[in-house]
């Protein structure tokens, strides 16, 4: 199997999985891409359907997740989900095994596990479910996040939701951003099956939950509605996740709660010029962006461009930021706002001088809210600010 993936491993060039990913470089990528990977993964399970039983699937996969290699581990997992039929809950302290001894260092691995294994075994046995409230207060991170992450095909079930709810209070407190982001995942599920529900939940713990979380939940919710409740759950001392892992971007979804791995495909999103709100006859200031192309889409799109400077009126500014210093520049450039206009920060993704802490504090500061995220591109990341409705 592995001389195989080894053969249908791609240049960085090509793709680079790892970019997905920062922190210690102890997970090593081929390169090979979802399809692939599920491919060779097929063909593992057809070649051995008449002799196996979950047992032998099991037992390769506690080879595999101890490999090195992220599409070793995937291949573990999608050949046991294979079984699905013959999960029971003597599956499931193998599996926390799993994550508790840091086999799922990832946040792909681990919500792999989530996806294929855990979530479809609780929905066969969703009295399982009542142990991920223990789960969540385990010491290991990955164990904390799959506790809220397996409970999503139940949640978008409506089934389970106190759990939910409950394993979400919990994780509140949790510093890590990845258990943060994995909460906020959860609850915007949650809000499918019972969007007043979710809404009532917020609304009575909104200034304890991370403003990551909140992001997270509320993308469903129209963008008056967002507004609203970013500004209704914005507490004075509201917690900042502190990154550790390996995640660059927000960890993509896939069939059954999985995320979608390696398959740089599925990473495709609308153009960024339609995700950040630029449209025919916006007035838009490009202020330290250093990103030519960027430049370039701009002045193809908008009516009024101005580099270096941001003029009175503007319907959109982006402000280039490397370190934490120059964000006191954040209330001067309120001021050149439209009343309804948006301030898009702009920095490098992973670097401690401008964290998104320190870029969140800053919008604060400046009486800003902030309102969405998304990736810029490969290095930096973009957020967006607002005026409060209450100041306009």
């Amino acid at each position: 199997m592995k001389r195989e993936l080894a053969r249908l491993a791609r240049s960085v060039g090509e793709f680079d999985a790892s970019r997905y990913f920062r922190g210690p470089r102890d997970l090593a990528f081929y390169n090979v891409g979802t399809p692939a990977m599920r491919a060779l993964a097929r063909s593992i399970y057809a070649a051995n359907a008449d002799t196996w039983s979950i047992d032998d699937a099991m037992a390769l996969a506690n080879a595999l997740v101890a490999d090195r290699y992220l599409e070793a581990k995937s291949i573990g997992i999608e050949i046991v989900a294979r079984y699905k039929r013959d999960f029971s809950p003597r599956h499931l302290p193998t599996w926390k095994r799993w994550l508790a001894e840091n086999r799922s260092a990832n946040w792909a691995t681990t919500d792999g596990i989530c996806g294929c294994l855990i979530g479809p075994l609780l929905v066969k046995h969703p009295e399982l479910a009542d142990g991920m409230r223990a789960w969540s207060r385990h010491r290991n991170m990955w164990v904390r996040r799959a506790s809220i992450v397996g409970l999503i095909p139940l949640a978008r079930r409506g089934v389970a939701l106190d759990i939910a709810y409950d394993v979400a209070k919990t994780l509140h407190r949790d510093k890590e951003d990845l258990v943060q982001k994995a909460v906020g995942w959860t609850l915007r599920e949650a809000g499918k099956a019972d969007p007043a529900r979710l809404e009532r939940y917020l609304r009575a713990n909104g200034p304890s939950i991370p403003r990551t979380t909140v992001r997270y939940a509320i993308e469903r919710f129209d963008e008056k509605k967002r507004r609203e409740l970013l500004s209704v759950t914005l507490g004075s001392g509201y917690a900042r996740a502190q990154p550790r892992d390996p995640s660059t971007l927000r960890e993509p979804q896939g069939r059954g709660g999985a995320p979608r791995q390696m398959n740089e495909d599925r990473f495709k999103h609308k153009p960024r010029i339609e995700k950040l709100g630029v449209k025919a006859g916006t007035r838009v200031a490009l202020i330290a962006v250093g990103d030519k192309d960027f430049s370039q889409e701009v002045r193809r799109v908008a009516e009024d461009v101005t580099i270096g400077r941001a003029p009175a009126g503007c319907d959109i500014i982006f402000f280039g930021a490397v370190g934490a210093k120059e964000l006191v520049r954040l209330a001067t450039l309120k001021t050149w706002m439209k009343p309804n206009g948006a301030l898009w920060v702009i920095r490098p993704k992973g670097r401690p001088e401008i964290s998104e802490r320190a870029v969140m504090d800053a919008g604060k500061a400046a009486g800003l809210v902030d309102v969405k995220v998304v990736s810029f591109s490969e290095t930096h990341t973009a957020e967006k600010f607002v005026i409060p409705l209450a100041a306009r």
